[in-house]
């Protein structure tokens, strides 16, 4: 003889079926919902580190960025100012300009993927014009000639543009490249 299926036993083993399914579902889908969350939150944690040692970095970049300032800022004087004693001081221009290229370059060097160290590399060549030695000072604002910072960026294009004309047409006039030396054409606007 034949079993016959009642229809609640029918009924039972849809359901069954269906629980199996459902467990079997939320097994597979569960791994790989485990799997997203993972990559999601290692990528959170790798973009916080990042940022955390890119901010880290800034705020060095800026405190060392302050000290070169009042060296670029300093006072031509024999003695210290006696109001603010701890102000940079300098005998003449030339070692005040040289006191704060190395500032800004080390500055430049160390921390060049910040805002302060590309700053910085402006100013070196600042400096290195103030110390009439322009073609260095042209090769410091092609570093940054390139930058995403697209106002520093051309600001450095313009002045390394004008730099190179006004050599050019010192060597010109004079008949032979470097016979001849400008007054600087790129002087910064600090007080002397």
């Amino acid at each position: 003889m034949s079993e016959h299926i009642s229809r609640k036993e029918l009924k039972q083993d849809k359901i069954k079926e269906t629980i199996e399914h459902g467990a079997e579902a939320v097994i597979s889908h569960g791994q790989f919902t485990l799997i997203v969350v993972l990559v999601a939150l290692f990528t959170a944690l790798g973009y916080g580190g990042w940022k955390f040692y890119i901010d880290r970095q800034t705020v060095q970049a800026s405190a060392a960025f302050d000290t070169a300032m009042k060296a670029y800022q300093g006072r031509i004087a024999s003695a210290a100012d006696p109001s603010d004693p701890s102000a940079p001081f300098f005998p003449d221009e030339s070692a005040r300009a040289q006191d704060a290229m190395q500032k800004f370059v080390k500055l430049a060097d160390k921390y060049p993927s910040t805002n302060p160290g590309k700053l910085a590399r402006y100013y070196a060549a600042l400096c290195l014009e103030d110390l009439e030695r322009q073609n260095q000072a042209l090769e410091e604002l092609k570093k940054i000639g390139g930058s995403s910072d697209k106002e520093l960026a051309a600001m450095a294009q313009n002045l390394s543009r004008f730099g190179g004309q006004t050599e050019r047409s010192c060597a010109a006039a004079a008949g032979a490249p470097g016979t001849c030396r400008p007054p600087s054409q790129l002087q910064s606007k600090r007080s002397r």
